[in-house]
C-alpha cells in the first residue's frame, strides 16, 4: 500500500489520520505481509491502489487537532502532545517508511529550583515560554511533553543542517529570556530500532544536563569567593545527624568542627564559650536546641538573632529551611552575617 499527501502538512497529523482512516474503513481487512519488514498491505478489491488523502480528508484532520483534546491528548499546561502520545507515535513510526528520523531530547533546566523560590507560577511561564519556542523553531515536527520537566521532538526527513540550525535559535531565544535547556539529539535511519534511538537521545541529554550543573557549581564557587568577606559563616546543617555542609567555613570554626569530631552543635557550643560576648550567652543558649529551632520555623518560616562577639562587632544570625519543598527534610541553612554588611 502506498500513501501519497499533499505538501505542507505536520507529519504526525498525516500519520494519525492514516491510522483513524484504516481502522474506520478497513477494519477487518488489514493485515501485515509476513515476507516484508513492517510493509502494511490492504486487501480492500482496489489491487492495492494507492490511498490519496485529499483536501476534505486533511481538512478534518486539522478540525479534529482544534476540537478533540482527548483523541489528540494534549497537554493542557504547554498544548504540547502528552507522554502517552508520544508512546503511541513512537509504535507509528516504527510501522512507517522514512530516511531519517531525529529525536531531540530537552530538560527544563531549574524548573524545580523556580518552583521552590519564585514560584509554580514562574515555573509554568519557563515551561509555556519552551514550548512557544519548539513551535517556532520545529513548527512541523511532533512536540511532547513527557515529563513535568522533559520535552520529546520527533523529527521526520529533516536534514541535520537543517535541524542543527533550529536547534541552536531555538537554545539562544531561550537562553535570551533568562532559561536554560539540556539537549540529547540522536538519529535514526532504521525504524527497527527507534526505541533505541530515543533512549540514546535521553541518555545524551542527561549528560549535558550534568554538564550544565557542574558549570553552574564552578560559577557558585567563584560567587562564593567574591562574598565571603560579608560572612562569618554558611552552613548547611542535617539535624538528624548533627553534622553540616560547608558552603563558606572561616578557619576557626573549621578547627572547632575539627576539635569535636565534625559535631556541629558542639562545635557551636564551643564558639559560644570562646567567641560570643558573656552578655549574650543566656540568649544564645537557645540555639543549641535543634527541637526549639525547628518549633521557631515551624511558627515564623526563620529563625533570627543579633548578638555580639568579644571583639565588639555584632553579628546577624538567620536559620531556615534548607529545602522547603520536602516535608520530611532534616536540613537547616545557617547564615552569619556582619551586622555592618
Amino acid at each position: 500500500m502506498k500513501i501519497i499527501c499533499e505538501k505542507g502538512y505536520h507529519a504526525g497529523n498525516v500519520l494519525r489520520l492514516v491510522a483513524e482512516y484504516l481502522e474506520k474503513r478497513y477494519p477487518d481487512d488489514m493485515i501485515l505481509d509476513e515476507n516484508m519488514e513492517s510493509t502494511l498491505s490492504l486487501k480492500n478489491g482496489e489491487n492495492g491502489q494507492p490511498i490519496v488523502l485529499g483536501e476534505k480528508e486533511l481538512q478534518l484532520s486539522h478540525h479534529t487537532a482544534d476540537h478533540s483534546e482527548d483523541y489528540y491528548n494534549h497537554d493542557v499546561l504547554t498544548h504540547l502532545y502528552t507522554r502517552c502520545k508520544y508512546e503511541h507515535d513512537l509504535k507509528v513510526f516504527q510501522l512507517a517508511n522514512y530516511a531519517r528520523l531525529t529525536c531531540i531530547y530537552m530538560d527544563a533546566v531549574g524548573l524545580h529550583e523556580i518552583n521552590n523560590h519564585l514560584g509554580h507560577e514562574a515555573g509554568d511561564r519557563m515551561l509555556r515560554s519552551i514550548a512557544d519556542g519548539i513551535r517556532k523553531y520545529f513548527p512541523d515536527d511532533c512536540a511532547y511533553r513527557i515529563g513535568g520537566d522533559e520535552f520529546v521532538l520527533l523529527c521526520p526527513a529533516r536534514q541535520p543542517e537543517e535541524l542543527a540550525e533550529s536547534l541552536a535559535a531555538f537554545c539562544h531565544t531561550i537562553r535570551e529570556m533568562g532559561d536554560e535547556v539540556s539537549v540529547g539529539v540522536s538519529e535514526s535511519t532504521d525504524r527497527q530500532t527507534l526505541n533505541e534511538t530515543a533512549n540514546r537521545a535521553e541518555t545524551a541529554m542527561r549528560h549535558d544536563k550534568m554538564e550544565q550543573l557542574l558549570i553552574k557549581k564552578q560559577d557558585v564557587t567563584r560567587l562564593l569567593q567574591a562574598i565571603a568577606p560579608l560572612y562569618r559563616g554558611v552552613y548547611m546543617v542535617n539535624t538528624q545527624q548533627d553534622t553540616c555542609r560547608y558552603i563558606y567555613v572561616p578557619s576557626y570554626f573549621k578547627t572547632m568542627l575539627e576539635n569535636n569530631h565534625h559535631a556541629f552543635m558542639s562545635s557551636v557550643r564551643e564558639y559560644c564559650r570562646e567567641l560570643v560576648h558573656p552578655e549574650y550567652h543566656d540568649e544564645f543558649a537557645k540555639l543549641l536546641d535543634y527541637s526549639y529551632i525547628e518549633e521557631q520555623i515551624a511558627a515564623h518560616g526563620s529563625l533570627k538573632m543579633t548578638y555580639q562577639i568579644r571583639d565588639g562587632s555584632r553579628v546577624h544570625l538567620k536559620i531556615t529551611m534548607a529545602d522547603r519543598s520536602s516535608a520530611d527534610a532534616h536540613e537547616l541553612l545557617w547564615i552569619f552575617l556582619d551586622e555592618t554588611q
